[in-house]
């Protein structure tokens, strides 16, 4: 083999080595997923006692007072409790003492406007936007000037603006609330149990801990406000419409080695696109019942979504042993690909496949030339045994 040659394939065994030993990272060990379980628990207080009449739209000055008062998580925080995930308004639309009766459909549906001197504009009409059944008639509604259908319902009907001028939210204080996310999981191929909450003899290290991804990423408990701004989010921005972010909770574990370094890693970042135009953010409803009354509320606000992945990896001796014989695999390639470069790649690709090759024209004309000679040997001491015959 020649220095080319040996040089070429000292190059391609170094190559498939790294990329072997890359192969190998963690092939001797088997691998299994993770079983998960996540609560959270939410707690702050927000006050809206700064709130002037001055701040609020027109057509909510009359029912300011329900406004501006003092919240907490129990009255934010809507459902209370959510499978992986936690839902906490920035704003809302308070709509009391509704009642089952008849009201003027919303001014905003469209198709509810009528002309109280058009007859039977109204009869039998359904609104698919609307909130209620219309009895047909055709009333004044609250906007002044402009007539709707008359609906049976649940009235007076929702406003459908937001109580601030300007859209602003009610609640971009509760960025300063904390929530204590409790991930429980567990590895079952090696019955390993493993919390994000780290086991301390004080119980106060833990109400008193913020995480930090640098100095306390240890600790489970998370401002909301951090957690928006880690998804690259501003706070008071997606207060306005609402939004879904995500937390993803990682479990990556060795367990060769100590299980105190089988914890978790956070992740965040917005699911929701901001940027879309229509039926943007997240909202929803609910409502407060007192007898033949209810009080609804569209309830505007960040979604928080916990995702939990993860595996584990220990050793295992058959892994190991597939992973060694596939590597050892790729040696085999060497002289395939050294061959490829030398021959086709190279200056002097000609002169090689000559030392490399011997080709078949070539051999089959030294067969000939053999056969020949042989033939005629042959022939020759064929004719000298007739001669000492005849003599």
């Amino acid at each position: 083999m020649d220095r080319t040659q040996c040089l070429c394939e000292v190059a391609v065994n170094f190559g498939v080595s790294v990329s072997t030993s890359q192969n190998l990272t963690k092939g001797y060990q088997e691998f299994a997923g993770v079983e998960s379980s996540v609560t959270t628990k939410v707690k702050g207080v927000v006050s809206t006692k700064h709130l002037t009449a001055d701040d609020f739209n027109d057509n909510y000055k009359g029912d300011k007072d329900i406004y501006i008062r003092v919240w907490d998580n129990t009255d934010l925080v809507v459902p209370a409790s959510e499978n992986g995930a936690f839902f906490v308004t920035t704003n809302t639309i308070i709509t009391p003492n509704q009642t089952l009766s008849v009201c003027p459909e919303d001014a905003d549906v469209s198709d509810a406007i009528c002309d109280p001197k058009v007859p039977d504009m109204c009869v039998d009409k359904v609104f698919n936007l609307g909130h209620g059944v219309s009895t047909g008639k055709c009333v004044q509604s609250s906007r002044e000037g402009v007539h709707t259908c008359q609906i049976e319902g649940w009235c007076p009907v929702e406003k459908d603006d937001y109580p601030l001028k300007k859209n602003r939210p009610l609640f971009t204080d509760t960025k300063n609330w904390t929530v204590l996310i409790k991930n429980s999981i567990r590895f079952d191929n090696y019955n390993v149990r493993r919390r994000n909450i780290i086991e301390i003899e004080n119980s106060s290290a833990l109400r008193d801990c913020i995480y930090d991804p640098d100095h306390n990423p240890g600790c489970p408990v998370f401002v909301l406000n951090d957690i928006v701004k880690w998804a690259n989010e501003d706070y008071d921005s997606i207060s306005q419409y609402g939004g879904v972010i995500g937390i993803d909770i990682n479990w990556d574990c060795n367990l060769d080695f100590d299980i105190k370094y089988c914890v978790p890693k956070y992740y965040f970042r917005r699911l929701d696109d901001p940027k879309t135009k229509i039926a943007k953010g997240w909202n929803f409803r609910y409502a407060d019942y007192i007898d033949n009354y209810r009080t609804l509320y569209k309830a505007t606000g960040i979604r928080f979504v916990l995702l939990v992945s993860g595996s584990a990896g220990k050793f295992n001796f058959i892994p190991l042993v597939i992973k060694i014989g596939s590597g050892l695999g790729l040696l085999a390639i060497t002289t395939i690909i050294c061959d490829i470069v030398v021959l086709y790649l190279n200056k002097g690709g000609k002169y090689y496949k000559d030392k490399k090759f011997q080709y078949v024209e070539q051999v089959d004309n030294q067969y000939t030339d053999i056969m020949a000679t042989n033939l005629r040997q042959r022939t020759t001491s064929d004719e000298q045994s007739n001669r000492l015959t005849d003599d």
